[in-house]
């Protein structure tokens, strides 16, 4: 059996080799080998994460098997030949090397002495290595099976029609995953794995027109100065008029998907995939720079305090100067990827796979608190003027104050991990794998709506005008 080299997702969640699942796909089969589900597309997505985690396992084994043969196989040399210098050295000064031989014998047993101890230290690490990819893998195991569960349960249930559908509109349209949604005046922009991007009149809920010019699925979208951007898995960047909707531009570099975008000081910064922060002039939309060090794809932006704020997968989050574009500080401390970031007039916000939030000073680049209490991913960050909201795998959120970082509330009915939260008027709303949206009271903390509409996961949110935009796995957008 060997390790994957190249993990990717099918359209189930399921993870493969990316070479094994292109030849089941080759032969005919549109079905998950796991659980026999048709696929609803046949698009693969990296999945860095794992691919990270092999990478770290293999880079660990394989350096400690290598040194490890070295060693041993130098030191068997070493001493081969010490024996047969010192046999002919014997012979001819025995009496002048007896005092030199055993100074060697000495080394030697400082050597082996020394070697133990790396030895011991090799042992310890390897130990607890295992213990964290032990969790790992348990960790992964729960998640596919609550995967797999609520895929069951959907597929067991009837489909609901747009009618029946308890206090909204839903928009049809798309025919895969919604991964965006932009509001911009009376026109909601969403971005979908089917590639395209549809603009919706809000008051009508008919979709006024249909963006298609990337050719893999779209990732991320931002507005501003009367431009939308739109990020792909094509590694492009696209640039439309938001009036005439026509496309103006293509932004290339990239070589992986632009995963996060984000405006500030006349500047577009795209995070990628691939690693890298390019920085896009708004007026000339030309790039500027580069903004290399992250050793991992970059999964979210956030502007703060004249700098932007790049999460990883690698675990950190680096801080550029907007101004200068110097990378002012990594700061370091997750455990797990880093996939949320969020800002308020004093802090930033990280959101960590690792199960905790830390809490950096956004002017002296501190880490001020680690917000501790989920019992699994944290994969979404909100805030509002006196809170922030953390929404997690274990199907909570968590509410705490912004003057004492004290958690004041767990949120609890979701019944599958929350994957999207949005502020409105007075409320909170948030989006889960149970296929629900909630609203909760800002004041009470209660739940005062729960919303069932969707077919399949809830993706993202938007709040705007007394509206609630969601978008869900299963390619609608509900209007609440």
């Amino acid at each position: 059996m060997e390790l994957m080299s190249d993990p990717v997702m099918v359209a189930t969640g399921h993870t493969y080799d990316r070479s094994c699942i292109e030849k089941w796909l080759a032969q005919g089969n549109r079905t998950c080998p796991v659980t026999g589900m048709r696929l609803r597309h046949l698009e693969l997505t990296p999945n860095h994460a794992l691919r990270n985690a092999i990478q770290e396992w293999a880079n660990v084994n394989s350096i400690q098997l290598a040194n490890g043969g070295n060693k041993a196989t130098t030191t068997f040399k070493a001493e081969e030949e010490q024996r047969n210098i010192l046999q002919e050295i014997i012979i001819v000064h025995q009496q002048q090397l007896q005092h030199q031989w055993q100074l060697h014998l000495q080394q030697l047993k400082q050597q082996r002495q020394l070697h133990q101890r790396q030895l011991h230290q090799r042992q310890l690490h390897q130990r607890q290595l295992h213990q964290r990819q032990l969790h790992q893998r348990q960790l992964h195991q729960r998640q596919l099976h609550q995967r797999q569960l609520h895929q069951r349960q959907l597929h067991q249930r009837p489909r609901s029609s747009p009618t029946e559908r308890q206090g909204a509109c839903s928009a049809l349209g798309h025919e895969e995953i919604v991964w965006a949604v932009e509001v911009f005046g009376r026109r909601l922009f969403s971005a979908s794995a089917d590639k395209t991007i549809r603009v919706w009149d809000i008051d009508s809920r008919r979709c006024e027109h249909v963006l298609e010019d990337h050719t893999r699925p779209v990732l991320s979208l931002v507005i501003s100065e009367g431009r939308l951007y739109s990020g792909s898995y094509d590694y492009t960047i696209k640039v439309w008029d938001v009036a005439t909707l026509t496309r103006l531009k293509t932004l290339t570099g990239h070589t992986d998907a632009v995963r996060a975008l984000a405006v500030s000081e006349g500047r577009l910064f795209s995070g990628s995939y691939d690693g890298t922060v390019r920085v896009w002039d708004e007026a000339s939309l030309h790039c500027l720079e580069i903004l290399k060090g992250h050793t991992g794809p970059v999964r979210t932006l956030v502007h703060a305090a004249g700098c932007m704020f790049s999460g990883s997968y690698d675990k950190s989050v680096r801080v550029w100067d907007v101004e200068t574009l110097e990378c002012k500080a990594t700061l370091t401390g997750h455990t797990g990827a880093v996939r949320a970031l969020v800002a308020s007039p004093d802090h930033v916000f990280s959101g960590s796979d690792d199960t905790t939030v830390k809490v950096w000073d956004a002017r002296t680049l501190k880490c001020v608190r680690t917000l501790e209490g989920h019992e699994d991913n944290v994969r979404v960050l909100a805030v509002s003027e006196r809170l922030m909201f953390s929404g997690s795998w274990d199907k909570t959120i968590r509410v705490w104050d912004l003057r004492t970082l004290d958690c004041v509330k767990v949120l609890e009915g979701h019944t599958e991990a929350v994957l999207a939260l949005a502020v409105g008027a007075g409320c909170l709303v948030s989006g889960s794998y149970d296929t629900t949206v909630r609203f909760w009271d800002l004041n009470t903390f209660r739940c005062t709506r729960k919303c069932d509409g969707h077919d399949d996961a809830v993706r993202v949110l938007a709040a705007h005008g007394g509206h609630v935009f969601s978008g869900s796995y299963d390619g609608t957008i509900g209007v609440w």
